[in-house]
């Protein structure tokens, strides 16, 4: 089976008791439709009619679940496709040719980190607190992913590690030469630009200057780490 990044956020507000987690979870399907509509970052960019509405309105969502849908017209479907596939292609090689492009002695930050590598946060006792038809699985040990790092935009002025953040340092995978960079610029390009903009927004939503987010981001140590999963295996 291919392999496919997986982007996934779940909301981690959970009560003490079963019962108070599963009113808590009543009560947010009763609200969750306007809450997880898209937030359309077109009408801030342009201005459009309600613009500072929709900034009001991804605050609020942001401060009540932590996560945003966004709908950003600068994002094309085709460049999704076009990041998805080359990832799935590079996962799908065998092991010990990505491996390759692994960096331990850089602490996995540039490059591939190995499946069994990383090791989920605990969440058992939160986990546990949630009804039985909405309790997720709760991994235990290390996680089988794997995860390419890849920076993005310009590198820190000034930073106490300048071997992680230097800007030569980037792996490319041999096999993909002619597609990597420019794919994953392109891609991870859309990303931070899609959070300065939110940032900008929520700024707008509570009350701050427009700046007051989207300036602590200028020159942060981006990466983007797509993440593979072999769903065939594990």
């Amino acid at each position: 089976p291919g392999m496919r990044e997986r982007v996934a956020a779940r909301e981690g507000r959970v009560g003490d008791t079963h019962t108070y987690a599963h009113t808590h979870h009543l009560a947010h399907q009763a609200t969750n439709t306007r809450t997880m509509e898209p937030i359309d970052i077109g009408k801030f960019l342009n201005r459009e009619e309600g613009w500072q509405d929709e900034c009001k309105r991804a605050f609020d969502v942001m401060k009540q679940t932590g996560i945003l849908i966004l709908k950003d017209p600068r994002v094309g479907f085709q460049d999704n496709e076009t990041f998805l596939n080359m990832m799935e292609k590079y996962y799908d090689q065998p092991e010990e040719v990505k491996l390759q492009d692994a960096r331990r002695d850089l602490k996995y930050q540039v490059g591939v980190t190995p499946g069994f590598i990383e090791v989920p946060r605990d969440h058992s006792k939160r986990i546990a607190a949630l009804p039985e038809d909405v309790r997720p699985h709760n991994p235990d040990g290390s996680d089988p992913k794997w995860r390419f790092h890849w920076r993005i935009g310009e590198r820190p002025e000034e930073t106490e590690f300048p071997e992680l953040n230097a800007d030569t340092m980037q792996i490319v995978p041999q096999a993909f030469a002619d597609e990597w960079p420019q794919t994953m610029n392109m891609w991870g390009t859309h990303m931070v630009e899609a959070g300065k903009t939110v940032a900008e927004m929520l700024a707008v939503g509570g009350g701050l200057p427009v700046d007051a987010f989207a300036k602590l981001l200028d020159r942060g140590p981006h990466l983007l780490a797509s993440t593979g999963s072999d769903i065939g295996t594990y």
